[in-house]
C-alpha cells in the first residue's frame, strides 16, 4: 500500500547510505540507472530509475539499500521509501509489480509490500509516494524488486531515498552521582522528560518519581530511566549504575554512663577513629578524641560517637549520659549555743545527712539525729555532710558555742498544802522561775513561788536560773497535795435533740447538778435530767462537798442538736392509674413513704410514685440528719382513672394497595401502625391501605381530660395482590366446544391455592359450566382469580368460524 506520512517527533531517522543492484531472467533492455544517487539524503530531484523495457517472462529487477547497522526494534521501527511513477505516465505492465521486503543480510524477513503498476499510475505522471513497512525481525536492508511476467513489457518506476524509522524515543544520559551511602540519598536527573524512574535491585537502592536514590544495603544497582513513546507505545530505557556503599561499623560505646556535677566518667568504642559530641554540651561536655566527659549541670545528654570510612559512609553509636545533681544541703537551723551539760538540736531540712564535731571536748553531736550536748566552755565547728543516691557530696557547716552554767541556793518554806490552797517558796538567788513537775498536783506562780495545790499527792517543784548567757542551774524540792473528796465521773448520753432529754448521773452520790448555759440545755439540780432548749453545748457541773468541806467536781459537756431542715416536696402530685411520677425534695437523704399504698405507692428512696387505683393519698418525706434528729415534710398525691377504650372492629386483612376501616365505639382516639411499610392507617379514620405483604399491628390510643392514656391493639394481615396475565385469543369452528378452564393461567405474583371464576361479564355470575360453545362470530369470556380477599381480572376471545362447504363430487 502507498502511505504518506513524516516522523514522529522523537523518533530518528537513519538513512540507507549503500546499495548494490541486479537482475534476473532474459533481461534484454532492462536494469537500474545511477543506482548510486544519494540514497543517503532526502533528496528529490535525484534518484534510481528501474527498467524494464525488453525481457523474456519473469525478468525481475532489483536494489538494495543497505542501513549503516542493524536495526533490532522489532514492532517499534519503520522502513519509509520514497518511490514515484516517472516521468512519462506508463501502465503497459498489468501482471508485474513492485516488492519491497525487508532482510537482515541475506535473509529474508516475511514483510513485503507489492505495489503493482495500476498502483504507479494512479499517481499520476512524476508523481511520488511513499511505501511503509514493519517488519517482524531485525533488520539492516531494504530490497525494491521491479518483476514483468509478460514478454516484452514495458515498465518502470523511480526510488528517491529509504530511511529507517524507529519508534523508540531518544533520551539523554542520566547525570548524577554514581555512588551513595547506605540510608543516604542522592539525586539523579535526566533532561527527557517523561519519563519513569526504577530500580533493578531496590533491596540495594530505591528511587522514587523524582529520580532521588536511597541507599537500602551496600552493594551495586542499575537505575533506569525509561521514556515511552505516546504514539508508537515503544519505550527507551537509560541506564545508570549506582554503587550502594556500606556504612562503618561501629561498635557500642562503653563506659560509667552516669557523673556528678564536677566530675568526670570516660566513655570509648572499641572502633577506633571516631569523633565524640555531647547533644547537650550544658548538661555533658565531652573531648572529642578521648571520650573524656565532665559534668556540668544535672540533666542528660546524648553522646554520639561518630566514624566516617574511607567512602565518605558515616555511622554512630549514641549513649545517653546522666549527670547527677549535687544534693542540695539547706542551711543549718537551730540553736548554735549550750550550756554544759545540756544540749541543743541541730537540722537541716535536707534528710539522710551525717553529723560531726570539730571539736568533741566541747561540743558532741549525735551523727543521725543532730542533737549536741555541752562538754565544756568554749566553740565547736559542726558539719552537716549529705550523700545522695548517686553518690554525690555536699556539705553545710555552723560554729556552736558552749557556755558556762550559773549558782543557785538551796529552796526554803513549807512544802505541803491542800487541794486548792497555797503556800510560797523562794530562794536567796533572785531572778529565777519556779515550775512544777506535776502541775496536775501542784501549780506554782513562776515569779513570786506562790504554790497552788491541784489534787492528791507529790509535785517536783523546780527552781531555774538562767544567766547572761542563757545557761540554766536548778534547786529543787518536793510538795506534798492532800486529797479532795472524790467524785466519779459523768455518766449518760452527752446528746439529745431540740425539746428531747437525757439523764446523767455519777455514782458519787450527795452532789448537786448544774448548767453553764441554761438557754442550750437546762438540767434538774438533783436528778440530771437534761432537756433540750436550743441547737449548742453547754458545760454541765456536778458539785460534791465532804466532810472536812473540801469541794470537788465532775464536768461534762453536753450537746444539743438541730432538727433536720426538709425543704418542701415538688413535682407533679398527680399520675393515671399505672404511671409514675416523681417527687423530690433538696434536702437529700431522706425516706418517702406513703399514707394509702392501694391508690399510691411511693420508691422510699427515689421519690418515684406509681398509681395504684383512682382516689388520693397523703405522701411523706421524713429526714434524719447524723445525730438522729428528725423532720418531715408532706403533701397529697391524686391518682386519676384510666379512660375505658372499647375493642376495635372491622375486617382485619386488606390486600396491597386496597383499604379497610377500623373503628371503635370509643371515639376520641388516634390511630397508628406499628408496621408501616406492611399497612398504613388515617389516625383519625382509621382507614387502612395495605402497603406490602406481612402483618401489621394497629393501635387505637385514647386520651381522657387527665391525661391519662388507654389503648386497644389489633393484628391486621396485608395480603399479595394476585395477578393474571391476558389469555390469547382462541378460534374454534361453528359447533365445536372448549373448556374454559383450560386456560386458567398461574398468578404471576406467585400465591396459590386461589379460586378461578369464569362468567360472561368482568365480576358476573359464574358460569354454570366452563366447557362452552360459543355461536359464529366473536365472543368474550371473563376470568376472575380470588386469593385471600383479592382478586385479578383477566378474559379471553373466542372467535367461532363458519364449517367449510361440503365438496360435492361428481363421477364420470
Amino acid at each position: 500500500m502507498v502511505v504518506c506520512g513524516t516522523a514522529v517527533k522523537g523518533q530518528t531517522q537513519t538513512y540507507a547510505n549503500s546499495e548494490e543492484n541486479g537482475k534476473t531472467g532474459l533481461c534484454v533492455i532492462c536494469g537500474v540507472t545511477n543506482p548510486t544517487f544519494p540514497i543517503n539524503s532526502s533528496s528529490l530531484t535525484d534518484y534510481s530509475n528501474f527498467v524494464v523495457t525488453v525481457g523474456l517472462g519473469g525478468v525481475t529487477v532489483y536494489q538494495t539499500l543497505i542501513f549503516p547497522s542493524v536495526n533490532p526494534n522489532v514492532g517499534c521501527d519503520e522502513i519509509i521509501i520514497r518511490i514515484g511513477s516517472g516521468a512519462t505516465l506508463l501502465t503497459a505492465n498489468l501482471l508485474g509489480g513492485v516488492t519491497v521486503q525487508s532482510y537482515n543480510g541475506n535473509t529474508a524477513n516475511p514483510d513485503a509490500v507489492v505495489v503493482n503498476s495500476s498502483i504507479l499510475t494512479l499517481l499520476g505522471t512524476d508523481n511520488q509516494g511513499e511505501i511503509r513497512i514493519k517488519p517482524t525481525a531485525s533488520f539492516d536492508r531494504v530490497r525494491l524488486t521491479l518483476s514483468s511476467a509478460l514478454l516484452g513489457a514495458l515498465s518502470n518506476f523511480r526510488v528517491y531515498f529509504a530511511y529507517s524509522l524507529t519508534g523508540k524515543p531518544v533520551v539523554a544520559a542520566t547525570t548524577g552521582a554514581a555512588a551513595v551511602c547506605v540510608n543516604s540519598s542522592t539525586g539523579l536527573s535526566n533532561t527527557s522528560s517523561g519519563g519513569v524512574w526504577s530500580s533493578v535491585s531496590p533491596a540495594i537502592a530505591t528511587v522514587n518519581a523524582a529520580g532521588l536514590v536511597t541507599g537500602v544495603s551496600a552493594g551495586s544497582t542499575t537505575i533506569n530511566y525509561t521514556v515511552t513513546n505516546a504514539t508508537t507505545g515503544c519505550s527507551t530505557t537509560v541506564p545508570h549504575t549506582i554503587t550502594v556503599n556500606a556504612l562503618p561499623v561501629v561498635n557500642a560505646i562503653t563506659g560509667t554512663l552516669s557523673a556528678c556535677i564536677g566530675k568526670t566518667t570516660t566513655l570509648s568504642s572499641t572502633t577506633t577513629g571516631g569523633v565524640w559530641t555531647s547533644g547537650t554540651p550544658g548538661v555533658a561536655s565531652i573531648n572529642p578524641t578521648s571520650g573524656l566527659l565532665t559534668g556540668v549541670s544535672a540533666g542528660t545528654s546524648l553522646i554520639t560517637y561518630t566514624v566516617t570510612n574511607a567512602n565518605g559512609c558515616v555511622a554512630t553509636q549514641t549513649a545517653t549520659v546522666t549527670i547527677n545533681a549535687l544534693p542540695v544541703v539547706n542551711a543549718i537551723t537551730g540553736t548554735l549555743s549550750a550550756c554544759i551539760g545540756k544540749t541543743t538540736t541541730l537540722s537541716s531540712t535536707t534528710p539522710g545527712g551525717v553529723w560531726t564535731s570539730g571539736t568533741p571536748g566541747v561540743a558532741s553531736i549525735n551523727p543521725t539525729s543532730g542533737l549536741v550536748t555541752g562538754v565544756s566552755a568554749g566553740t565547736s565547728l559542726i558539719t552537716y555532710t549529705v550523700t545522695n543516691a548517686n553518690g554525690c557530696v555536699a556539705t553545710q557547716t555552723a560554729t556552736v558555742t558552749i557556755n558556762a552554767l550559773p549558782v543557785v541556793n538551796a529552796i526554803t518554806g513549807t512544802l505541803s498544802a491542800c487541794i486548792g490552797k497555797t503556800t510560797t517558796l523562794s530562794s536567796t538567788t533572785t531572778g529565777g522561775v519556779w515550775t512544777s513537775g506535776t502541775p496536775g498536783v501542784a501549780s506554782i506562780d513562776p515569779t513570786s513561788g506562790l504554790l497552788t495545790g491541784v489534787s492528791a499527792g507529790t509535785a517536783l517543784i523546780t527552781y531555774t536560773v538562767t544567766n547572761a548567757n542563757g545557761c540554766v542551774a536548778i534547786q529543787t524540792a518536793t510538795v506534798t497535795i492532800n486529797a479532795l473528796p472524790v467524785v466519779n465521773a459523768i455518766t449518760g448520753t452527752l446528746s439529745a435533740c431540740i425539746g428531747k432529754t437525757t439523764t446523767l448521773s455519777s455514782t458519787t452520790t450527795g452532789g448537786v447538778w448544774t448548767s453553764g448555759t441554761p438557754a442550750v440545755a437546762s438540767i434538774d439540780p438533783s436528778s440530771g435530767l437534761v432537756t433540750g432548749v436550743s441547737a449548742g453545748t453547754t458545760l454541765i457541773t456536778y458539785t460534791v462537798t465532804n466532810g472536812n468541806g473540801c469541794v470537788a467536781t465532775q464536768t461534762a459537756t453536753v450537746t444539743i442538736n438541730a432538727l433536720p431542715v426538709v425543704n418542701a416536696i415538688t413535682g407533679t402530685l398527680s399520675a393515671c392509674i399505672g404511671k409514675t411520677t416523681t417527687l423530690s425534695s433538696t434536702t437529700t437523704g431522706g425516706v418517702w413513704t406513703s399514707g394509702t399504698p392501694g391508690v399510691a405507692s411511693i420508691d422510699p428512696s427515689s421519690g418515684l410514685v406509681t398509681g395504684v387505683s383512682a382516689g388520693t393519698a397523703l405522701i411523706t418525706y421524713t429526714v434524719t440528719n447524723g445525730n438522729g434528729c428528725v423532720a418531715a415534710q408532706t403533701t397529697t398525691v391524686t391518682i386519676n382513672a384510666l379512660p375505658i377504650v372499647n375493642a376495635i372492629t372491622g375486617t382485619l386483612s386488606a390486600c396491597i394497595g386496597a383499604t379497610t376501616s377500623l373503628s371503635s365505639t370509643t371515639p376520641g382516639g388516634v390511630w397508628t401502625s406499628a408496621s408501616p411499610g406492611v399497612a398504613s392507617i388515617d389516625p383519625s379514620s382509621g382507614l387502612l391501605t395495605g402497603v406490602s405483604a406481612g402483618t401489621a399491628v394497629i393501635t387505637y390510643t385514647v386520651t381522657n381530660g387527665n391525661g391519662c392514656v388507654a389503648t386497644q391493639t389489633a393484628s391486621v394481615i396485608v395480603h399479595t395482590q394476585p395477578s393474571i396475565p391476558a389469555i390469547s385469543q382462541r378460534e374454534i369452528c361453528l359447533g365445536q366446544s372448549i373448556d374454559l378452564s383450560s386456560l386458567n393461567p398461574a398468578d404471576v405474583n406467585g400465591t396459590t391455592g386461589g379460586s378461578y371464576v369464569w362468567s360472561s361479564s368482568i365480576g358476573g355470575a359464574a358460569l354454570s359450566s366452563t366447557t362452552v360453545s360459543p355461536s359464529l362470530g366473536n365472543t368474550t369470556y371473563y376470568l376472575r382469580y380470588t386469593k385471600d380477599g383479592c382478586f385479578s381480572d383477566s378474559s379471553v376471545l373466542i372467535v367461532v368460524h363458519p364449517k367449510p362447504p361440503t365438496p360435492h363430487v361428481t363421477l364420470n
